[in-house]
């Protein structure tokens, strides 16, 4: 599934677009799922591994990237990188949005 859950809104989208072209792909409700009880909350987000498989998880809304093809998978130094991804995105939505608020000044 590439289209995103309708449910979520601006920073969520913001991010889940980055993680998306990232080559995370939107899976369904996490409920639907059986997912990793390790999570570690990043932003607004929770992320985790199992095995071979980074999840991503933000308002009931999971995300998946499967690295059983990859060759030289680091699950921490992935990890760690995709925690990253996420900080940043959501800090450029958050920067976006106070350059547009500060404009209407």
């Amino acid at each position: 599934m590439t289209d995103l859950p309708c449910w979520l809104k601006g920073k969520a989208i913001a991010v889940a677009e980055v993680l998306v072209a990232d080559g995370f792909c939107y899976c369904g409700k996490e409920e639907e799922f059986c997912v990793n009880q390790h999570l570690e909350l990043v932003g607004d987000w929770l992320i985790g591994n199992w095995e071979c498989v980074i999840d991503a998880i933000t308002d009931g809304a999971l995300f998946s990237k499967d690295y059983n093809d990859s060759e030289n998978y680091d699950s921490d130094k992935e990890i760690e990188r995709i925690k990253q991804l996420i900080a940043k995105a959501e800090l450029d939505w958050e920067s976006c949005l106070n350059e547009g608020q500060l404009s209407l000044f």
